[in-house]
Protein backbone atom coordinates (compact mmCIF):
# COMPACT_ATOMS: atom_id res chain seq x y z
CA UNK A 1 0.00 0.00 0.00
CA UNK A 2 2.73 2.80 0.88
CA UNK A 3 4.74 2.09 -2.18
CA UNK A 4 2.28 4.32 -4.56
CA UNK A 5 2.29 6.88 -1.51
CA UNK A 6 5.15 9.04 -3.33
CA UNK A 7 3.36 9.27 -6.60
CA UNK A 8 -0.12 10.43 -4.67
CA UNK A 9 2.15 12.58 -2.83
CA UNK A 10 3.32 14.17 -6.39
CA UNK A 11 -0.60 13.96 -7.46
CA UNK A 12 -1.22 16.07 -4.56
CA UNK A 13 1.35 18.57 -4.63
CA UNK A 14 0.67 18.83 -8.75
CA UNK A 15 -3.21 19.07 -8.64
CA UNK A 16 -2.95 21.24 -5.58
CA UNK A 17 -0.36 23.67 -6.32
CA UNK A 18 -2.68 24.69 -9.83
CA UNK A 19 -5.46 25.23 -7.66
CA UNK A 20 -3.54 27.42 -5.23
CA UNK A 21 -1.89 29.90 -8.23
CA UNK A 22 -5.21 30.03 -9.49
CA UNK A 23 -6.70 31.21 -5.93
CA UNK A 24 -3.31 33.50 -5.38
CA UNK A 25 -4.61 34.95 -9.35
CA UNK A 26 -8.02 35.56 -8.57
CA UNK A 27 -7.54 37.07 -5.27
CA UNK A 28 -5.03 39.61 -6.86
CA UNK A 29 -7.64 40.65 -9.64
CA UNK A 30 -10.20 41.67 -7.28
CA UNK A 31 -7.89 43.26 -5.31
CA UNK A 32 -7.31 45.52 -8.66
CA UNK A 33 -10.74 45.78 -9.39
CA UNK A 34 -11.14 47.57 -6.16
CA UNK A 35 -8.37 49.64 -6.78
CA UNK A 36 -9.85 50.86 -10.25
CA UNK A 37 -13.19 51.48 -8.16
CA UNK A 38 -11.29 53.49 -5.65
CA UNK A 39 -9.88 55.44 -7.79
CA UNK A 40 -12.91 56.30 -10.27
CA UNK A 41 -14.58 57.89 -7.05
CA UNK A 42 -11.44 59.80 -6.09
CA UNK A 43 -10.65 63.49 -7.73
CA UNK A 44 -8.09 63.47 -10.35
CA UNK A 45 -5.65 65.38 -7.87
CA UNK A 46 -4.74 62.24 -5.69
CA UNK A 47 -4.69 59.85 -9.02
CA UNK A 48 -1.71 59.89 -9.81
CA UNK A 49 0.01 58.48 -6.82
CA UNK A 50 -2.59 55.77 -6.19
CA UNK A 51 -2.27 55.22 -10.28
CA UNK A 52 1.56 54.36 -9.34
CA UNK A 53 0.83 52.00 -6.80
CA UNK A 54 -1.86 50.07 -8.80
CA UNK A 55 1.00 49.98 -12.01
CA UNK A 56 3.43 49.01 -9.26
CA UNK A 57 0.74 46.10 -7.86
CA UNK A 58 0.07 44.86 -11.42
CA UNK A 59 3.53 44.42 -12.51
CA UNK A 60 4.11 42.64 -9.16
CA UNK A 61 1.42 40.29 -10.05
CA UNK A 62 2.65 39.52 -13.42
CA UNK A 63 6.11 38.64 -11.56
CA UNK A 64 5.08 36.03 -9.47
CA UNK A 65 2.45 34.68 -12.12
CA UNK A 66 5.88 34.47 -14.25
CA UNK A 67 7.72 32.72 -11.11
CA UNK A 68 4.25 30.37 -10.39
CA UNK A 69 4.07 29.32 -14.04
CA UNK A 70 8.10 29.08 -14.25
CA UNK A 71 7.60 26.37 -10.46
CA UNK A 72 4.47 24.47 -12.05
CA UNK A 73 6.57 24.06 -15.71
CA UNK A 74 9.57 22.58 -13.71
CA UNK A 75 8.05 20.45 -11.14
CA UNK A 76 5.89 19.06 -14.33
CA UNK A 77 9.15 18.32 -15.70
CA UNK A 78 10.34 16.55 -12.83
CA UNK A 79 7.56 14.57 -12.62
CA UNK A 80 7.81 13.32 -15.47
CA UNK A 81 11.02 12.40 -15.51
CA UNK A 82 9.90 10.41 -12.17
CA UNK A 83 7.36 8.60 -13.95
CA UNK A 84 9.88 7.88 -16.65
CA UNK A 85 12.05 6.30 -13.97
CA UNK A 86 9.43 4.20 -12.39
CA UNK A 87 8.84 2.94 -16.17
CA UNK A 88 12.14 1.67 -16.52
CA UNK A 89 12.46 0.42 -12.98
CA UNK A 90 8.92 -1.66 -13.92
CA UNK A 91 10.23 -3.21 -17.06
CA UNK A 92 13.45 -3.98 -15.75
CA UNK A 93 11.39 -6.35 -12.46
CA UNK A 94 8.70 -7.52 -15.26
CA UNK A 95 12.17 -8.54 -17.60
CA UNK A 96 14.05 -10.19 -14.29
CA UNK A 97 10.73 -11.83 -13.25
CA UNK A 98 10.41 -13.26 -17.03
CA UNK A 99 14.12 -14.10 -17.04
CA UNK A 100 13.72 -16.25 -14.16
CA UNK A 101 10.53 -18.09 -14.94
CA UNK A 102 12.17 -18.88 -18.08
CA UNK A 103 15.16 -20.41 -16.21
CA UNK A 104 12.58 -22.37 -13.76
CA UNK A 105 10.76 -23.96 -16.34
CA UNK A 106 14.32 -24.53 -18.44
CA UNK A 107 15.13 -26.62 -15.44
CA UNK A 108 12.45 -28.75 -15.29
Amino acid sequence: MWENAPVIVMFAFLFGGGAMVKMFTSWNETRLEIMRLKMQGQSSDGNSGLRAEVDSLRAQVNSLRDTTTQYDLSFDTSLQQMEQRMRMVEQRVNNAAAERENSAIVRH
